[in-house]
């Protein structure tokens, strides 16, 4: 399992009506903010869009994932997992083009991740981490339980 100190390298990030400009906020209790440095992991380790890693998503495209419909409505959960907003567009970095569309920043408790990575999985089939693809079946197994 890969895990890292988030910076925001590329961009400002607008979070709780303040500009962050190198570190997620750290929550405790929901929406305590602390403005402090955390580990998290992130959902897949590619330089484009993570910076210092070493793997390209390029080499990592058309992969096929099961459940990948409940996976993209996971990562799209605004109401649960919204964390920010970036001050730039999403880019689309197979075509090297702006997409125009806004890049919001997500955090489980566990993993962080970006519309960037959830438009290049749904798009292209970037593939995701398997340790954050276990871990999202195991959580939607989980609540179906609960229903």
């Amino acid at each position: 399992m890969s895990s890292s100190r988030w910076q925001c390298p590329r961009s400002l990030w607008y979070h709780m009506g303040k500009i962050e400009t190198y570190t997620m906020p750290q929550y405790m209790g929901g929406s305590d903010y602390k403005g402090e440095d955390i580990m998290m992991n992130f959902i897949c380790d590619y330089k484009e869009l993570h910076g210092s890693k070493q793997l390209s998503l390029l080499d990592n495209l058309n992969y096929k994932t099961s459940r990948k419909d409940e996976i993209i409505e996971y990562l799209k959960n605004k109401n649960e997992f919204y964390d920010g907003v970036r001050c730039s567009t999403l880019k689309d970095l197979v075509k090297q083009e702006n997409t125009h569309l806004p890049t919001y920043a997500y955090f489980d408790g566990v993993y962080f991740w970006t519309d960037e990575d959830t438009y290049h999985f749904e798009k292209y089939d970037m593939r995701l981490n398997d340790e954050f693809v276990n871990h999202v079946l195991k959580a939607l197994d989980s609540g179906k339980k609960e229903d």
